[in-house]
């Protein structure tokens, strides 16, 4: 697929889903087809800076209960209780794609062939201190057993961004976690880039929501763990740091020119300058671009 039919792709995915655009809208419109995918996917190459990103959801449980008392300690209802969802996810595995002109959509997801399955993420779910955890996969786990994304919208200009965070798993127990993040109280337009910083406290009339449910069978009911919940989101942040240390010089390079644009900078990075000055870029090479670490 050339670069004109991917922006017509996404254009047609945009048309079905209005102005969000979602994973499962990209599916519907063909960019997720087994064709299309690879001709959309930014790999991770050798050359290239990996990271773990770790999206923070803070919320408070507005419906819920740990049946048996043995997930959160505290058996019965788990509403007016402090929640936090942590997404952690490594850039080095699963697939990344970036979309439209100018760029406005990209996700990272889990891949699952029939030889193959790589997953990015872990999610925890944090009530009074104590947690359960998904996605951390024993060895042999079957590929159909889990499925796990990040995806972000938010192009220049755009009046309507959001951020989904997902996960969804049937290995040992079955579990979710999911939180759909609206950027509408108050009004934000955020990077479109899904691993980008970010910080947002939500505003009282704002729509964002999330739930979780798990249940674990240990064989009587002073082992079985089961809970479950709808949150009403207050805060969400997303940081990242280097896996193996910070980036090269040519690291940096290969990013540049493959994945970042104008004033966009890997994740702990800002922008400083790049080799397109005045305003034209060298029509062969790379495009160079310096950075400056936020730490």
């Amino acid at each position: 697929m050339n670069k004109n039919a991917l922006i017509d792709t996404f254009r047609r995915a945009a048309r079905i889903g209005g102005k969000r655009v979602t994973r499962q809208n990209l599916r519907k419109a063909g960019v997720l087809s087994a064709m299309s995918l690879a001709a959309a996917t930014v790999c991770a190459s050798a050359a290239q800076q990996n990271y773990l990103v770790i999206a923070t959801i803070n919320a408070v449980v507005t419906s819920g209960d740990d049946t048996y008392g043995n997930t959160f300690r505290t058996k019965g209802s788990l509403v007016g209780k402090q929640a936090r969802l942590t997404y952690t996810y490594d850039t080095s595995k699963g697939q990344q794609i970036t979309v439209g002109n100018p760029r406005s959509y990209s996700s990272i997801e889990s891949v699952a062939t029939a030889s193959a399955f790589s997953n990015p993420t872990t999610a925890t779910v944090t009530i009074d201190g104590h947690s359960f955890t998904l996605g951390d996969l024993p060895p042999g786990a079957k590929p159909g057993s889990l499925e796990s994304y990040a995806e972000r919208q938010g192009a220049p200009g755009s009046k309507e961004g959001y951020a989904n965070f997902a996960m969804d798993e049937t290995n040992n127990f079955s579990g979710s976690a999911y939180a759909d993040i609206h950027f509408n109280d108050p009004p934000l337009v955020p990077s479109y880039d899904w691993k980008s910083p970010l910080s947002y406290t939500l505003g009282p009339n704002n729509t964002s929501y999330g739930d979780f449910n798990f249940r674990q069978a240990g064989g009587s009911l002073t082992k079985d763990q089961q809970a479950f919940g709808n949150l009403a989101i207050t805060g969400v942040a997303v940081n990242s740091k280097p896996i193996g240390g910070p980036p090269s010089l040519l690291q940096l390079a290969y990013a540049s020119d493959d994945v970042y644009g104008e004033d966009d900078a890997p994740p702990g990075y800002t922008y400083l300058y790049d080799n397109c000055y005045p305003d034209k870029c060298p029509t062969t090479g790379l495009r160079v671009a310096a950075y400056q670490t936020n730490t």
